[in-house]
């Protein structure tokens, strides 16, 4: 039975998850004949989603288990768990192709939670899953292991799935490994799991994923005088939104800290901005914050996350605004442009001057002692780096006195080139060009070294030192402002000789914006007039069109670059047969230019490569 507490809460926090048209559909496919049946086994059967710490820590917990089949229903008839929790699930019980099953902690309170989805429900689990995270192992009814994995509550696990209304839904971007071993790392990766979008998650249904309909878009945190904190939202998509009665906050234990008031519609790319004086709550300057914005259900209760953005100190009438309106990311904006588009009146993130110049985060052959980070000086200027630091894939705090000459250049390890005389000559030998660079290391993880850039991505954040904003008496505590961020990838636009090709990523233009795979090239390490290839290392995204092919590539405003073709890297012809499709900015000066080029059939093979017309 369930307490009057539990009972109450269930049903604040999650009702009207489901429409019936989409109950009487999992029904139905539950119940599907027109599939064969097989015995669960890792070839057929995942965990899909958990929610293992629930907001109020109610007792509704659940793992959701997914076929893989598409064509055969899976008989889950003695599959057993014994690591995190314990269950066997009953004969009888069986999940449709392509279908869901879920085991509970409590059948009354996942009823309460998500009514209409009982059919879902194949057996009960007991003990608990841990709140800071555990293995999980589930066995066939041979006692095969079909799935073990270790979750956790930090790193790249979702952070909203630990107790802050939040589940863990794994993403299905990739194929879901056969291999055990392979699953395992694979399930163990956090990088593989999202939060649900759903508040309470999604059991026994396709999760919603991320919505972003309507996004905060830009927040000003550091204000004087009369000012007041504001928050911006931008509607993204092509309907008009109401959004009255949805949640604004900057705290997971109180979403409700303000409600939209009656009559809050916003229409296709309409801006709306809250100030302090109607949200009544203050962000913070100096140490960054959170903001969430929530979808609420028709009596008032949370429905689902709609956005939700972190950033971090700012100075003083410093905004973060999305690059462009509705991106991805918050950056520091030259200027505030709270109710219009954040590229008004010419406005563009803040860069450097101090940025990030090079990243090698995948040599050919081993990486130890042969990945670096490079960080240039773009002003006329020394820059004192006392008290700098790097976070992101690996931290690192450059130490007092440190600096960067006007226009000069230095590197971070993953050794003490000081003391490490070893592996300094070893990296000297590897490239030959860096015996002028000033190196630093090494660099960590937390407390954790001998750590390395990971190869299939990552973000890497430069941060200068800013006022000390410890209390009186405590330890020294420094607010730290943005000077530069990269999110590196090893997939298109970004250059994909740099990933265990040999080349390194190399920074286009150093005082355009870094965050765009398009202002980088491959090039050969520590060399800055040299690609890698030399015929096809120039900042060309390349992809396939009916027709031909599109060419994108940077170009500096009021120059005609030329683009040449080659089918065997050693004769080369200009196309004088391109036209162009569109033209983005991507800073004052430089512009990214997409064309077509007429590919012929019998041209099975091109290379390009871009250079001045001189």
């Amino acid at each position: 039975m369930l307490s009057s507490a539990q009972f109450a809460f269930v049903k604040s926090i999650h009702r009207n998850f489901c429409s019936p048209i989409s109950v009487a559909i999992l029904a139905l496919s539950s119940l599907s004949p027109l599939s064969g049946q097989v015995p669960a086994s890792v070839e057929n059967l995942v965990v899909s989603e958990i929610l293992y710490n629930d907001l109020r820590d109610s007792g509704l917990e659940f793992i959701e288990l997914r076929n893989l089949d598409t064509s055969n229903s899976v008989d889950l008839s003695g599959v057993a768990f014994d690591k995190g929790v314990t269950a066997t699930i009953g004969t009888g019980q069986v999940i449709a192709p392509s279908g869901f099953g879920v085991i509970v902690s409590s059948k009354d309170l996942f009823q309460l939670a998500f009514p209409g989805l009982q059919e879902t429900v194949v057996g009960t689990f007991s003990g608990k899953l841990a709140n800071d995270g555990e293995e999980i192992r589930m066995l066939a009814a041979d006692g095969l292991e079909i799935v073990r994995f270790e979750f956790k509550d930090s790193g790249a696990w979702p952070g909203r799935a630990d107790g802050q209304g939040s589940s863990a839904e794994l993403e299905f971007d990739d194929p879901i490994p056969l291999d055990r071993l392979e699953r395992r790392a694979y399930l163990s990766d956090g990088g593989n799991w999202r939060p649900s979008s759903e508040f309470g998650g999604s059991p026994g249904r396709n999760g919603l994923g991320p919505d972003n309909r309507v996004v905060i878009n830009e927040v000003l945190a550091n204000v004087t005088g009369s000012s007041k904190d504001q928050i911006e939202l931008f509607n993204t998509t092509s309907e008009t939104i109401d959004l009255s009665g949805w949640l604004l906050s900057d705290q997971t234990s109180q979403y409700d800290k303000f409600k939209l008031p009656g009559g809050s519609l916003m229409v296709p790319g309409a801006f709306l901005v809250f100030d302090a004086s109607q949200f009544a709550f203050s962000l913070s300057a100096n140490e960054g914050d959170e903001v969430y914005l929530i979808e609420t259900n028709a009596d008032g209760t949370p429905a689902r996350f709609v956005d939700r953005v972190e950033f971090g100190a700012s100075r003083e009438g410093e905004s973060f605004g999305r690059w462009p309106d509705g991106g991805k990311e918050l950056y520091p904006m030259k200027q505030a442009t709270l109710g219009s588009t954040n590229s008004a009146n010419g406005n563009f993130p803040k860069i450097g001057p101090v940025v990030i110049s090079e990243i090698h985060y995948n040599p050919d052959g081993p990486d130890l002692h042969k990945e670096f980070v490079a960080i240039a000086n773009t002003s006329t200027t020394v820059q004192d780096l006392g008290n700098w630091r790097v976070r992101g894939e690996v931290d690192f705090d450059f130490p007092q006195g440190t600096s960067l000459a006007a226009g000069a250049t230095l590197a971070i390890v993953d050794f003490d080139a000081a003391t490490d005389t070893e592996s300094l000559k070893a990296f000297n030998t590897a490239y030959p060009d860096s015996g002028s660079i000033a190196l630093f290391g090494p660099w960590r993880d937390g407390n954790d070294f001998g750590v390395r850039l990971s190869d299939g991505g990552g973000t890497i954040r430069l941060e200068q030192v800013g006022p000390d904003i410890s209390d009186i008496g405590a330890e020294v505590k420094y607010a730290y402002y943005l000077e530069d961020i990269v999110n590196y990838d090893d997939e298109s636009p970004w250059p994909l000789a740099a990933d265990g090709k040999g080349a390194s990523l190399r920074r286009i233009h150093l005082s355009a914006f870094g965050d765009d795979g398009t202002n980088w090239l491959a090039g050969i390490p520590f060399q800055p007039d040299e690609t890698f290839p030399p015929a096809s290392g120039g900042a060309i995204n390349i992809k396939g069109a009916s027709g031909g092919i599109e060419l994108g590539f940077e170009r500096i405003k009021s120059t005609t670059p030329v683009v040449v073709v080659s089918v065997d890297l050693e004769q080369w012809t200009p196309i004088n047969t391109l036209s162009e499709l569109s033209v983005r900015e991507v800073s004052a000066d430089v512009e990214f230019v997409t064309t077509f080029y007429p590919a012929k059939s019998e041209e099975t093979t091109l290379y390009f490569r871009i250079q001045p017309n001189e």
